[in-house]
């Protein structure tokens, strides 16, 4: 349903056996197919070319004269992921069909510039012999320079963040996926330089490979997709093997040490707690997404939010600022966004609000979600008013409509329980979509200080379209722009931190004390202020 289930999310790269070698014909109509599906139907098109001056029409040219003389399959593919890419958006993605991989036995994560050893990834290698330790930096792989290896991976992936980009090559260098980029065979050796010390140590790994790829074999089927979260988008890029770090992807756990005279309130589904300090205890939430599992959307959207109230009822009573912690938040439904912010509101707020595409493709979509819901209702009536719209700017020609938001309803009202005192929210560029959404609302409506780095940038909700005619390659897309309070698309911009924070090694290594110390020094200034 629009009005309810709309998503923002980062979406997953799933597969499909395709047929033999596809002729230059099939390349050219596939790819004019996708031309097409782009210009009818993209909603940051315009936007696009405009802030960062990508042209579709110049990028055809380029891309079409490479298309028509790859000489495989497999290079088709990675031209049209690069193609893809080109638009730096986290929403739109080609959904290649292959589920090898090639991994090495270790994780390593991007800080400040650089990149370290996160941990040895037990199910291919015993801890016992991994020659390196975590927070030594990466060197080099294969005889070539780390920062080299990031240069060549990040045009495959399509991200509005610079930042969020080199984070998750990052992750991809020691675990590449043919969903996204070549897959690399053989004995690798990897360079590091330990902590603390100035010698370079050596160890030979083996690409451990997993799965196949049918790219180049096979006979066509059924293609399918599923609209979830980053957290299964980045196990397809970078394997199933999620170690420290990316296991807070879209996870209720949390990465921050308790401090240990803490009142837990929670662990499950997600961490919440409270803890004193000189000027009175602070409250700990953590926010991985907002998406509840489950098939029943609407029950699931209930009962988060009951979950939600009843730790913000508590930190009301026993609290006198609070912390969400929103890092590495993957997402969710619209509705559930917008009805978040109510937990901090004191009155009537506006929701989110969209530019759609004004074609006759919405326009059916909301026509035939208002001719299924009951006319008594003022969710009849606030469809009406985005079907209406949607249909003048269509008619007129126009691209987009005016502002809107997505189900009609022009005014939310706030929870009955509420958190009504100061609040500070961790932010970091692996937040987007809903976690690019819920930050700049909490900070565009003055009810939240960010913290930390600007978020994804992941600006509109996401729709799949149906396979290309003959390479069956899926393409999910960005169908809208949604907007900051202040008026400034999310997409490529983000939620920005009042109060930047960069991760640093000694966060790493030592549970992010420091961060801690840091949030709570601003939490607690607010606190004095507001007294």
């Amino acid at each position: 349903m629009i009005r309810i289930y709309a998503l923002l999310f980062v979406v997953l790269f799933c597969f499909t056996a395709l047929a033999a070698q596809l002729t230059v014909e099939e390349k050219t109509l596939d790819f004019q197919q996708l031309i097409g599906r782009i210009k009818a139907s993209y909603g940051p098109l315009e936007y696009k070319k405009e802030s960062l001056g990508i042209d579709i029409d110049v990028l055809q040219a380029h891309y079409l004269r490479q298309i028509q003389e790859s000489k495989s399959n497999t290079e088709f593919y990675y031209l049209i992921a690069q193609f893809v890419a080109e638009f730096q958006d986290s929403h739109f993605a080609a959904i290649l069909p292959s589920n090898k991989s090639s991994v090495l036995p270790f994780t390593v994560e991007w800080i400040q510039g650089k990149v370290y050893i996160d941990e040895v990834t037990k199910s291919l290698m015993d801890s016992e012999k991994f020659p390196f330790k975590k927070g030594d930096e990466l060197i080099s792989i294969g005889g070539i320079a780390t920062a080299d290896l990031l240069k060549e991976i990040m045009p495959y992936i399509g991200e509005g963040n610079d930042k969020t980009l080199k984070h998750l090559a990052t992750w991809m260098l020691t675990s590449r996926s043919s969903a996204r980029l070549p897959t690399l065979s053989g004995a690798t050796t990897v360079e590091v330089q330990p902590t603390g010390k100035t010698e370079i140590l050596s160890h030979q790994f083996e690409w451990i490979i997993k799965g196949e790829d049918p790219i180049e074999m096979g006979h066509p089927s059924v293609s399918f997709f599923n609209k979830i979260s980053i957290h299964d988008k980045i196990a397809t890029m970078i394997g199933n093997e999620i170690n420290t770090e990316r296991k807070f992807i879209c996870s209720g756990d949390s990465r921050i040490t308790i401090p240990e005279n803490a009142t837990v309130i929670s662990k499950t589904p997600f961490v919440s707690y409270y803890y004193p300090t000189t000027k009175g205890p602070i409250g700990y939430v953590r926010i991985p997404h907002y998406a509840p599992r489950g098939t029943d959307a609407r029950l699931g959207i209930e009962q988060y939010i009951s979950q939600y109230t009843k730790v913000i009822s508590i930190m009301e009573q026993n609290t006198v600022g609070l912390v969400i912690d929103q890092d590495h938040n993957c997402g969710g439904y619209v509705e559930l966004v917008n009805r978040m912010v109510g937990l901090f509101m004191d009155k009537p707020y506006h929701p989110m609000y969209f530019k759609l595409v004004a074609n006759k493709e919405n326009y059916l979509d909301y026509q035939k979600f208002t001719n299924e819901t009951d006319k008594l209702t003022t969710w009849y009536d606030n469809a009406m008013k985005v079907l209406t719209l949607l249909k003048d700017f269509w008619q007129r020609g126009e691209r987009t409509t005016s502002f809107t938001t997505l189900d009609g309803e022009e005014w939310a009202q706030p929870n009955l329980v509420r958190y009504t005192k100061p609040v500070v929210m961790l932010i970091d560029e692996m937040s987007g979509s809903g976690g690019d959404a819920f930050p700049s609302l909490m900070q565009g409506y003055g009810r939240a200080k960010l913290i930390g780095s600007r978020t994804m940038g992941a600006g509109g909700h996401v729709t799949q379209n149906s396979p290309l005619n003959y390479s069956q390659i899926t393409v999910s897309m960005t169908r809208s722009l949604f907007f900051r309070p202040d008026g400034v698309p999310v997409e490529n911009n983000g939620a920005a931190p009042d109060y930047p924070y960069e991760i640093t090694l000694e966060d790493f290594m030592g549970g992010y004390k420091n961060y801690r110390a840091f949030y709570e020094a601003k939490l607690l200034e607010m606190v004095q202020v507001a007294k």
